[in-house]
């Protein structure tokens, strides 16, 4: 018979990287969309913005994510904004 493994629980350096990357994901989308009606971008379609500050936001978490110090070393400023990740933007299931 097979012994069923109990769920090994997520680091919380891999929570907190999904987290970043969704924090910077979206809020360079929301940046973009409310700055493209002053012609920002003019050239572009709304669409095309969106898909660009996914790409742009996925850059910079992969980019803050490698410059980062983990999770277990952190102090202060840091372990204060990975609690209100862990708290607030969970990782997808």
């Amino acid at each position: 018979m097979r012994a069923d493994h109990p769920e090994t629980p997520t680091p919380p350096d891999r929570r907190i990287s999904w987290s970043i990357y969704l924090l910077v994901s979206v809020s360079l989308c929301a940046v973009l969309l409310v700055l493209e009606p002053w012609g920002f971008l003019p050239a572009l379609p709304g669409g095309a913005i969106f898909w660009i500050a996914l790409a742009v936001g996925g850059v910079t978490g992969f980019v803050v994510n490698l410059v980062r110090p983990r999770y277990e070393v952190s102090a202060r400023g840091w372990r204060a904004f990975y609690d209100f990740l862990l708290r607030q933007l969970p990782p997808p299931d």
